[in-house]
C-alpha cells in the first residue's frame, strides 16, 4: 500500500518523510510524492491519499479519490473546518489540520492501514482519534458565533445538526482568569501557556458536566462560553443564567485551583445575536475592575460606564505633583489615597479610560520628579516599566497600590537625588569657610558661593551638619585659635585678628564659652 500527497504542503511532506521511517508501520507503505489529481495513481494501487484544501475545493474531489477505492484524509486549515460537514457526507475517512502533528499522522496512518486490511474503514464519527479534530470544530463553531462571523441561519442549523447541538445557545458568558498578568509576570511564556490551557481545560470539563453549550478562547486570559437559556421571564433567565455561572465558576476554581470572574449577556431569541451577548458579557465583566476578582457580573445588575467625567480633581492632582516634586513622600501617599477614595468608583468610568487618565498622571509625576532633580537617566527606565505595568492592573484596589509604589520610588529618588545634591553644596560651602575663616564672613557671601539662595543654605546647612553657619564658623575659628596658641608665639590679640575676630575681648569671650578657659590660660 502506498502513501499519496495531493497538494501536500513542505511541513506534511516533512511528516511524511518522519512517518515512513517509523518501524511499526508496514513495510510496504511507501511516499510516491506530491501529485495532482489528474494522475494515473488514483486508479491504480490503493492508496491512503492526504489532499489538502486547495486540492478539496469541494466535495467531487472527494466522491472521485472514493471511486477508486482509495482511504481519503483531508488536510485542512483553521479557516476551513466548517467545510469539514460536507466532507464527511461525501465519505471523507480522517482530517488533519495544519500545522500538521506528525504523531497525529502517524497515528491517524497506523489506523487506515489497519482498517484497510479488514475492508474500508467505518464513517468519520466512528474514529475515535478524531475526538480532537471534532473538538476543534465546536470551539470554532463557538468562536464564530461569538464573533458575529455565523450569518446564514441556514448553515447554521446545518452545522448544530452535524455537531448534534440539540438547543441552539442563546446566551453567552465570559471566563477570565484574575489577575492573570500579575500571577505570570516573572513566568516564561510556557509557563503563560500552560496556565491558560489548564484553566481552559477545566472551563471545557465543567461545561461537559453541566451540558452547558459551547467554549473559546478569545483572549489570553479569557473564554467564551456559549449555552441556552429557557425562554422564561427575564428576570428569572437572569438568576439561571447566574446560577449556571457559579457552577461553572466552582467547577473551574476546583480543578485549576485559579481564581476566576464572569461576565454574563443577556439572553438572545435569534442564535445570530450571540454576538451582542458576549460584547454584553464583556463590558459586564469590565466592572471586576471595581468589584474585585472573583465575581459573578450580569450585565443586567450594572450601570453603563460614563464617559466624560473628570478623574482626578486639577487642585489635587497638583498637590500631588507638588510633594513629588519635593520629595515628600508621606504627603504624597496621603494625596493618593484620597484620590482612590470612593470619589474614582463613583465617577464610574470604563477601566480603559481611567488607565488612560492615570498613564497622563504618571506622565507628569515622572516630569514633576525630574523637575525636583531625579537623575534624567532614570526617567527613561521608569517610564517604559510603569507604563507597561499600568496596563496590566486590573482591579482598582491594585490601580491604588500601584500608584503608592511610583510615589514611593519617585519620591524616594527626588530625595536621594536632592540629598546628594545638598550634600555636595554643604561640602563647598564648608570648604569655603575653610579657607576664609579669617575674614569677616557673613551667610549670604557663603551661600552664593554655593549657589543657593541665603533661606535654602541655611536650611540645608543645618540639616547636613547639625549646626547653623555662625555655630559652626565659631568651632572653625576657635579650632584654629587653638592651633595657634599652641604652635606659635603669637599674642592673643594677633591670633583673634587671624582668625576673623577684630575685638580681641568678643574673641577672648567666645574662647572661654567653648573651651572653659580664656586664651590666655590656653596650653
Amino acid at each position: 500500500m502506498k502513501l499519496l500527497l495531493v497538494g501536500g504542503d513542505e511541513k506534511l511532506k516533512e511528516a511524511a518523510r518522519y512517518l515512513l521511517n517509523c518501524s511499526n508501520l508496514l513495510d510496504n507503505l511507501t511516499c510516491v510524492g506530491s501529485i495532482s489529481l489528474k494522475d494515473s495513481y488514483l486508479a491504480g494501487e490503493a492508496l491512503i491519499v492526504i489532499a489538502g484544501d486547495a486540492v478539496l475545493e469541494d466535495v467531487t474531489a472527494i466522491t472521485r479519490l472514493k471511486s477508486y477505492g482509495n482511504v481519503v484524509i483531508a488536510l485542512l486549515g483553521d479557516e476551513d473546518v466548517s467545510s469539514i460537514k460536507d466532507y464527511v457526507n461525501a465519505g471523507l475517512d480522517g482530517v488533519l489540520l495544519q500545522p500538521v502533528n506528525r504523531e497525529d499522522l502517524k497515528s491517524l496512518v497506523e489506523l487506515m492501514l489497519e482498517r484497510f486490511a479488514q475492508g474500508q474503514p467505518n464513517n468519520w464519527n466512528d474514529m475515535a482519534q478524531l475526538v480532537k479534530v471534532k473538538s476543534h470544530i465546536y470551539t470554532k463553531f463557538a468562536y464564530d458565533l461569538v464573533y458575529g462571523n455565523e450569518t446564514s441561519m441556514k448553515e447554521i442549523l446545518e452545522m448544530t445538526d452535524f455537531l448534534k447541538i440539540d438547543k441552539l445557545p442563546n446566551c453567552a458568558m465570559v471566563v477570565s482568569i484574575d489577575n492573570f498578568a500579575a500571577i505570570t509576570a516573572n513566568q516564561s511564556q510556557m509557563r503563560k501557556t500552560e496556565l491558560r490551557l489548564k484553566v481552559l481545560k477545566t472551563v471545557e470539563e465543567a461545561v461537559r458536566q453541566l451540558e452547558t453549550g459551547l467554549v473559546c478562547t478569545v483572549s489570553d486570559d479569557s473564554f467564551a462560553v456559549v449555552f441556552h437559556l429557557e425562554y422564561l421571564d427575564q428576570e428569572q433567565a437572569v438568576k439561571d443564567s447566574a446560577g449556571l455561572a457559579g457552577k461553572v465558576k466552582e467547577l473551574v476554581e476546583q480543578l485549576s485551583f485559579t481564581s476566576v470572574s464572569i461576565g454574563i449577556g443577556k439572553r438572545y431569541r435569534d442564535i445570530r445575536n450571540l454576538n451582542l451577548s458576549y460584547q454584553q458579557a464583556c463590558g459586564a465583566l469590565e466592572h471586576r475592575f471595581f468589584k474585585g476578582g472573583g465575581q459573578i457580573i450580569h450585565v443586567s445588575e450594572v450601570e453603563p460606564f460614563n464617559e466624560g467625567v473628570t478623574l482626578f480633581s486639577p487642585i489635587v492632582k497638583e498637590e500631588l505633583l507638588s510633594k513629588v516634586r519635593f520629595g515628600d513622600r508621606e504627603g504624597a501617599e496621603d494625596i493618593v489615597d484620597e484620590m482612590f477614595s470612593g470619589a474614582l468608583q463613583d465617577a464610574n468610568l470604563s477601566p480603559p479610560i481611567v488607565q488612560a487618565r492615570c498613564l497622563e498622571l504618571v506622565v507628569n509625576l515622572l516630569r514633576a520628579a525630574a523637575e525636583g532633580g531625579m537623575d534624567p537617566a532614570k526617567i527613561g527606565g521608569f517610564s517604559s516599566r510603569y507604563a507597561k505595568l499600568l496596563f496590566d492592573i486590573s482591579t482598582v484596589q491594585r490601580l491604588r497600590g500601584y500608584m503608592h509604589r511610583l510615589v514611593e520610588k519617585l519620591t524616594d529618588e527626588v530625595s536621594g537625588s536632592r540629598n546628594q545634591r545638598n550634600l555636595k553644596m554643604v561640602q563647598k560651602a564648608v570648604e569655603y569657610i575653610n579657607g576664609h575663616y579669617h575674614y569677616d564672613l557673613s551667610l549670604e557671601e557663603v551661600a552664593r558661593s554655593a549657589g543657593l539662595s541665603s533661606y535654602y543654605f541655611s536650611h540645608i546647612f543645618k540639616k547636613e551638619t547639625g549646626k547653623t553657619f555662625i555655630e559652626f564658623l565659631t568651632d572653625v575659628r576657635i579650632e584654629q585659635a587653638k592651633r595657634l596658641l599652641s604652635d606659635s608665639e603669637f599674642n592673643v590679640s594677633e591670633i583673634s585678628r587671624r582668625v576673623g575676630y577684630q575685638d580681641p575681648k568678643y574673641f577672648s569671650r567666645v574662647f572661654k564659652n567653648l573651651v572653659g578657659v580664656p586664651p590666655s590660660k590656653f596650653s
